[in-house]
């Protein structure tokens, strides 16, 4: 069943990332990660300031993901995957950031980000 779920999501980002002449798709990941361990769940890098950012969760349940600045330290606010496994954020800062997935349930899954830089 996870696997046919990450293949739906993964044709499903397929498609959202043909990107146009002036902007960049950049992809870090597949990570796997373990809920509830203290343990960031994948990274990623934003070239610069106003940068996209897609996350793909593949779980058996609903999950909440955040980023979190490596510079700075600050975290956006957890959203829920929902069933579509695709979680967006929009305008971040330039630089590195972590994954963190957490639920009230011990889970395993993958974690992939695609990053849209304007050039």
């Amino acid at each position: 069943m996870s696997v046919l779920i990450l293949s739906a999501v993964l044709s499903i980002a397929s498609m959202i990332f043909s990107s146009p002449v002036s902007a960049e798709w950049t992809k870090f990941g597949l990570y796997t990660f373990k809920t509830n361990d203290g343990r960031w769940d994948g990274q990623m890098y934003v070239k610069s300031n106003g940068g996209n950012v897609v996350v793909r969760v593949a779980t058996p349940r609903t999950v909440n993901v955040r980023l979190c600045s490596a510079n700075t330290g600050n975290c956006t606010s957890y959203k829920s995957n929902n069933q579509s496994g695709i979680i967006s954020y929009y305008n971040l800062i330039g630089g590195k950031y972590y994954g963190d997935v957490s639920s009230p349930y011990n889970l395993e899954g993958t974690i992939g980000f695609s990053v849209y830089n304007k050039k």
